[in-house]
C-alpha cells in the first residue's frame, strides 16, 4: 500500500462561530494530482492555508512523509519540501523571467540574491530547467510584466517548482486564464507529476476532471465525497450539492 506523502487528520477551524474545516482527514499520494472542489464559501482555502502553515488549526493533525507537522509554520515546511501558489499571481514584474527563477531558486536554498550581478552555473542550470519544464524557455529574457496572464501563471508555477517540492499546493492555478491558456497549463500539471505531487483548488471543472487522478468535494467545511474523477461525476451527494448547481448556472 502507498503510503500519503501528505496528510490531514480531524483538523477543524473556525472563525468565531462559522467553521471553515470541520473533522477534515484528506491525503495526497506520492505523483498523484489530487484536486479540491466545492461550493464559493466551502472552506477550500482556509484548509489550504492551515495545510500549508499559514493557518493554525484548532484541533487535528497535519502529517508530512509521515511526520507530525501540525506545529511548523510555513517557512519550516517549505524547507521540507511544501511549496505554495495564491489565487493571485506572485512575481517580480520588473525583473525577467530568469531573475525570477533565481531569486526563487537563491530564496530556497538560502543563498545571498545575486540576479542582478554574476551567479553560479548551477543556480542558472536549474532556473532553465523550471522555466522549460513550464514551457518558458523563449521568454527567458523577457520582463515578468510583458508576460500574457497565462504566462505569468506559468512563470509562478516554475518558481515553485525551482525549489524542488515534493508538494505543490496550488490555489485557483487557472483563474483568469483564456481558453487557450487553460488547455496549456492543464497539459503542463499534468506533466508536472513526474517531478511532485500536486494538491489543488480548481473552479474550472472541465480542467479538473481532466487533470485529477482524485478529487474530494467540500462542502460547509466538510469533506462529503473522495474519489477518481468518474466516481465523483456519478455520486449523487455530490450532484446534489455542487455539480448539479454548476450545471443549472451553466443552463441559465
Amino acid at each position: 500500500m502507498v503510503e500519503p506523502i501528505l496528510k490531514t487528520k480531524s483538523l477543524h477551524k473556525r472563525f468565531g462561530a462559522l467553521p471553515v474545516s470541520d473533522d477534515v482527514s484528506i491525503d495526497l499520494l506520492p505523483n498523484e494530482i489530487h484536486a479540491l472542489i466545492g461550493p464559493n464559501g466551502a472552506g477550500k482555502t482556509s484548509l489550504l492555508k492551515v495545510i500549508s502553515g499559514l493557518l493554525p488549526p484548532d484541533a487535528g493533525q497535519v502529517f508530512f512523509e509521515g511526520a507530525d507537522i501540525t506545529n511548523y509554520g510555513q517557512t519550516e515546511r517549505a524547507r521540507l519540501g511544501m511549496a505554495r501558489t495564491s489565487q493571485l499571481t506572485s512575481i517580480f514584474p520588473h525583473a525577467t523571467v530568469l531573475e525570477n527563477a533565481i531569486l526563487a531558486y537563491e530564496a530556497a536554498n538560502g543563498l545571498p540574491f545575486k540576479y542582478f550581478g554574476r551567479t553560479n552555473d548551477a543556480t542558472i542550470d536549474a532556473a532553465t530547467a523550471a522555466l522549460h519544464a513550464l514551457g518558458l524557455q523563449d521568454r527567458v529574457d523577457a520582463f515578468a510584466s510583458t508576460l500574457s496572464h497565462g504566462e505569468q501563471r506559468r512563470l509562478e508555477l516554475a518558481m515553485a517548482l525551482v525549489t524542488s517540492p515534493l508538494v505543490l499546493i496550488l490555489d485557483e492555478p487557472l483563474a483568469g486564464t483564456s481558453p487557450d491558456e487553460t488547455r496549456d497549463l492543464t497539459s503542463l500539471l499534468r506533466s508536472l507529476k513526474q517531478h511532485c505531487s500536486i494538491f489543488l483548488i480548481e473552479h474550472d471543472m472541465d480542467a479538473v476532471f481532466a487533470v485529477a487522478d482524485r478529487i474530494s468535494v467540500m462542502v460547509s467545511g466538510r469533506i462529503i465525497a473522495t474519489g477518481p474523477p468518474d466516481i465523483i461525476r456519478e455520486n449523487a451527494d455530490v450532484q446534489a450539492a455542487y455539480l448539479g448547481t454548476e450545471k443549472e448556472a451553466e443552463h441559465a
